[in-house]
């Protein structure tokens, strides 16, 4: 949901932003509902409403309200060894990674063919040397987005991205030193925290992602008030997905219900405080048909396109056999690979059900 307006604005008014800037900013950090599709959630509401609006929506994936949405995994190198991870990086040696005018071609292309919304993600972004230059690139396009460990992130690299309209960097923390190094390695909360210090300086919105598991699901309310005290300006929670074969072993023991009650109520307690919220609860500008192949891609990081990750999670296979490297996006999406899921996505299901 749209971030309260004394919460968004608190960030702005402590730092040197002219009113202009001011105002451009946030509205790029805005959600327009009249766009959405919203239940509206209570302590009344009846777990079962909730369950039968989720199931009802094959894609959990949110989209922009016009033009398409790409999820960029453009790097795979990474300084963790996160036990969940979707990409499973864990410290992979890597080579041969887009450059950066290809990342700036990947970039045109999709803006040429309509896609108006950009997550970046990784491995760990902030690896790469010219990721300042590929961020400034592509938020001149379109609405830009990054996720990171925060652990490469340092004072003059928050100056660097006070100079670029993002519409949030999101920072994942997963609780305390013991929980965080438990799930993402050791050696790794302490240069998580020192990112967050430099970010309390950030003119973007700094966003907490936060995975439930059974190391932190009776600490919710602590991680919550500690990441106050670095001015978040959010924090979402979700449930771990380990991928497939991957261990169980810190999956959460307390049910959604239990988790939904104890964040809808941390949610009013500290709402002048921070955004709480978390991505099992209230689904927003979901569509009916599935976007993916079409409004909907993921990219990995030598260029070739799946139609989503979580489709590439299932079936690795599932992705162009050509770079947008060397190719338009528009070659790329009649990639043998990609014609194949269009086909089968006319049968109207998801395809972890097909």
């Amino acid at each position: 949901l749209d971030v309260p307006a004394h919460i968004r604005l608190k960030r702005f008014n402590e730092n040197d932003l002219d009113q202009e800037e001011i105002k451009r900013r946030d509205k790029l950090q805005r959600c327009n509902l009249d766009h959405y599709n919203v239940i509206k959630i209570t302590n009344d509401t009846p777990l079962s409403e909730i369950i039968n609006m989720i199931e009802s929506i094959p894609c959990k994936f949110t989209l922009p309200e016009k033009g398409g949405k790409a999820i960029w995994e453009i790097t795979h190198k990474c300084n963790y060894a996160c036990s969940y991870c979707i990409f499973s990086c864990n410290g992979m040696k890597v080579s041969n990674e887009l450059t950066t005018d290809e990342c700036f071609h990947v970039i045109d292309e999709l803006y040429k063919n309509g896609f108006r919304h950009l997550k970046i993600t990784g491995g760990e972004p902030f690896i790469r040397r010219d990721i300042i230059d590929i961020l400034k690139y592509a938020s001149h396009y379109m609405t830009t987005d990054i996720s990171t460990n925060a652990s490469l992130i340092t004072d003059s690299i928050v100056e660097e991205l006070n100079k670029i309209n993002l519409k949030m960097i999101h920072v994942s923390v997963d609780g305390d030193k013991l929980t965080h190094e438990t799930l993402r390695g050791k050696n790794t909360y302490d240069l998580t925290i020192r990112g967050l210090k430099a970010l309390k300086k950030s003119k973007n919105k700094v966003r907490i992602g936060t995975v439930i598991s059974s190391l932190n699901e009776e600490r919710i309310e602590s991680l919550i008030k500690d990441m106050i005290i670095f001015n978040a300006d959010e924090i979402i929670f979700s449930i771990m997905e380990p991928p497939k074969g991957s261990s169980m072993e810190y999956y959460k023991t307390k049910s959604n219900k239990e988790l939904i009650d104890t964040i809808n109520s941390l949610k009013i307690k500290y709402k002048e405080s921070i955004v709480v919220n978390a991505n099992f609860i209230i689904t927003t500008n979901h569509t009916l048909s599935c976007p993916a192949g079409t409004k909907f891609l993921y990219i990995n990081n030598y260029g070739c396109v799946s139609p989503c990750p979580w489709v590439h999670e299932k079936n690795p296979d599932m992705i162009s056999k050509i770079s947008l490297r060397d190719n338009s996006l528009d070659d790329v999406l009649k990639d043998e690979k990609m014609m194949e899921f269009i086909r089968i996505k006319e049968s109207g299901k998801c395809y972890g059900e097909i």
